[in-house]
Formats: structure tokens, C-alpha cells, sequence
């Protein structure tokens, strides 16, 4: 949540989005095996704060594809992929990534659990079940 706020702060003050995603951008690059995944969080926030979300999929899908290998990514990053499917209209794949939610995790992500239900009120879309973990019995639809 640290990095997400000080990303606003940089976007509202700097006023050089192109010039933070550029830095971003460059650093993951360099390090395309062992960037710091916080790194992948800002700059994914920053493009969220230009909505444009598919490019910030692009990075998380590339964190999870180079560096998963050896871990898993942050439930942060994962449920900030599935807050990008709910702008882009992808509701099953929100739907996937939202399943890391579960009955004994809900104190623990109880601020992501808030952003994604805050997500899906953005769209308006009112199927807060996905944030519960149905094994597919009430199915969302779009």
C-alpha cells in the first residue's frame, strides 16, 4: 500500500508519468530474473493511474512468467491483476486471480479484499461473490 501511494504522489506531482514508467520500465529490463517484485507493483499502479491496464497486466504476467519460477507472487500483485481483469471486462479471470481469497486468509487481506470489492463497484458490477470462494456454485456473470 506504501508504494501505491507514494506512485500517486510521484503521477500527481511530477506530472511525468511517461518519464516514472520509463525509470520503471528500464529497471525491470535490467533485471528481467531477480527485480524486486515491488517494482512491478508501482509500475503496474502507475499505469492503473493512466488506466491503462492492459499494459499493466503485461508486467505482471511477465513477474509471473520470469519470476515465479522459484516462488509465488505476492497475493498484493495477484489481486491487483484481477482488479485490471474487472476494468478490462475480463470477469473470469478477476474471478481466478480474487481466489486467493479464502475464509482463513480474509483477516489477513482484509485491505484487498476492500480494494477489489471497490473495484467492482467502480464497473458497477455487483457480483461481490467472486470475492467469495464458491467452487463454481453461483457462477458470476457478466
Amino acid at each position: 500500500m506504501l508504494f501505491s501511494n507514494l506512485n500517486e504522489w510521484m503521477y500527481q506531482r511530477c506530472s511525468q508519468h511517461e518519464r516514472i514508467v520509463s525509470i520503471l520500465d528500464d529497471y525491470l529490463r535490467k533485471n528481467p530474473k531477480d527485480a524486486d517484485l515491488s517494482v512491478v507493483h508501482v509500475l503496474a499502479s502507475t499505469h492503473m493511474l493512466g488506466n491503462a491496464h492492459d499494459k499493466a497486466l503485461h508486467h505482471i504476467k511477465n513477474a509471473q512468467q520470469n519470476y515465479s519460477a522459484a516462488k509465488d507472487l505476492p497475493v498484493e500483485l495477484l489481486v491487483q491483476a484481477g482488479i485490471y481483469h474487472v476494468h478490462l471486462g475480463n470477469m473470469e479471470k478477476a474471478q481466478v486471480f480474487f481466489g486467493v481469497f479464502t475464509h482463513e486468509t480474509v483477516n489477513d487481506y482484509s485491505h484487498l479484499i476492500i480494494e477489489a470489492a471497490d473495484s467492482l463497484m467502480t464497473v458497477k458490477h455487483h457480483a461481490y461473490l467472486m470475492l467469495e470462494r464458491n467452487d463454481g456454485v453461483n457462477k458470476v456473470s457478466k
